[in-house]
């Protein structure tokens, strides 16, 4: 199956495109941002396999995972939220070993910002007993590199969960298929 195109593969399943690229078929719109012309038929096949996909990241949310790797950790929320056309910021709580013990949405927001709000983070920490966060926002833009706001919540984060003895192992932009690792790139 890996040496199949995209679209020689949705064709196997009667979803019949030429030119949409698989983001902009699950957001269901083009590059230009028109909406994706489709028979209801392939929408709602595009719809239930998106919803299957983002599933397959709350099982392995919910497996309760140790976390050794930003690429294993990008992995949990990648499904959830790596191609929604929003942004959305979530956080996996995890004890001292780096288990994670929950996994939790913090923020939904719009097409280029969400607010993460500083209490909330540390509050579902302290209620779930963790150790250490990893924080996780997705760029609907598909282009993963942090902006100064980015930065600047960051920063914000780290300094709060200091003063309660919690680590912020890392902060991952999500893209596609594609991520950012604030821990990887030295910037934590």
């Amino acid at each position: 199956m890996e040496n199949v195109s995209n679209q020689e593969l949705l064709k196997s399943i009667g979803i019949k495109v030429e030119t949409a690229s698989l983001r902009n078929l699950f957001s269901g719109q083009l590059e230009d941002g028109a909406a994706l012309s489709l028979p209801y038929g392939q929408k709602k096949k595009i719809e239930v396999i998106s919803e299957i996909y983002k599933r397959l990241g709350m099982e392995k949310a919910d497996e309760k995972p140790v976390i050794t790797s930003s690429k294993q950790a990008a992995g949990i929320l990648k499904p959830m939220i790596g191609f929604l056309d929003h942004e959305e910021a979530w956080c996996l709580f995890c004890n001292g070993a780096r288990k994670v013990v929950s996994t939790k949405r913090i923020s939904i927001g719009g097409l280029n910002s969400t607010l993460i709000d500083v209490r909330q983070v540390l509050r579902e920490a302290l209620l779930t007993k963790s150790c250490s966060i990893l924080l996780f926002h997705n760029h609907p833009s598909g282009f993963c590199k942090p902006g100064e706001q980015d930065r600047k919540i960051t920063a914000q984060i780290k300094e709060a969960c200091k003063t309660i003895d919690i680590e912020l192992c890392d902060h991952i932009i999500i893209a596609g298929n594609e991520y950012f690792s604030f821990a990887d790139d030295g910037l934590l």
